[in-house]
């Protein structure tokens, strides 16, 4: 097995344990049995998943190619639209409680679609696929490089996200509520991939574009056999 193939194997391992803790935020399987202990687990451990998932897509596209890259972002497209249709009749129901009018529906349809996730749960596509997007046009489009440009950008973008998000009330009654009111109206929520989605897989991306794992294996081979030389027994 080869230097990559043990990386992936890695990465693979990561993302099935955090699809259990993805789950574990649905079904809240400690709630019967320690409401703090669940607390803790699912608002600490569990929210560790989601972010990696988006940094792991960003470290996959990494030096993908414009081909390739927008064969990615058709297939989550398709996908998408596959999951949205599974979650129609469901999400019609909701439609008919939250509106009042077949016109007035059609457009909350459509921008959750666009903005929030067709269903709830949802959500990850549209982020992820807009998020790609703009990891697309900032390296293949305008060939940004300049990490000095790159790294403020996404930490300003993922501190006012979660700004938005998690202190959304605040927001509404500070003295930019008027246009903080507006935004939410259009775009419903800052958890979405330009706020969000995006400075993690631009985080993903960085890592593999600007770490040179090859050689860092090396280095740790080397290692491993400057101790084994000097403690054969011990390792």
């Amino acid at each position: 097995m080869n230097v990559h193939s043990k990386e992936y194997t890695s990465l693979d391992i990561a993302r099935f344990i955090a699809a259990f803790l993805v789950m574990a935020i649905h079904l809240l399987p400690f709630e019967s049995i320690n409401e703090n202990f669940s607390l803790f687990f699912i608002n600490t451990i569990c929210r560790v998943a989601v972010p990696f998932y988006f940094m792991c897509s960003g470290f996959f596209i990494s030096g993908a190619g414009k081909i390739r890259m927008l064969r990615y972002i058709k297939r989550l497209v398709i996908m998408y639209f596959l999951y949205t249709i599974i979650y129609f009749p469901l999400e019609v129901l909701e439609l008919r409680i939250e509106y009042d009018t077949f016109f007035e529906a059609t457009i909350g349809f459509v921008q959750k679609i666009i903005f929030s996730g067709s269903y709830t749960h949802l959500w990850y596509f549209p982020s992820l696929i807009f998020g790609v997007l703009l990891v697309y046009l900032l390296h293949t489009v305008f060939k940004v490089k300049n990490i000095k440009i790159i790294i403020p950008l996404i930490i300003i973008l993922y501190v006012l996200g979660v700004i938005g998000d998690e202190f959304k009330a605040l927001a509404s009654s500070s003295p930019i509520s008027k246009w903080g009111n507006l935004y939410y109206n259009i775009f419903v929520t800052t958890r979405n991939g330009l706020f969000f989605a995006f400075p993690l897989i631009e985080c993903g991306y960085l890592i593999r574009e600007k770490i040179d794992f090859h050689n860092t294996q090396e280095r740790i081979n080397l290692l491993r056999g400057r101790l084994s030389d000097n403690h054969p027994i011990g390792v």
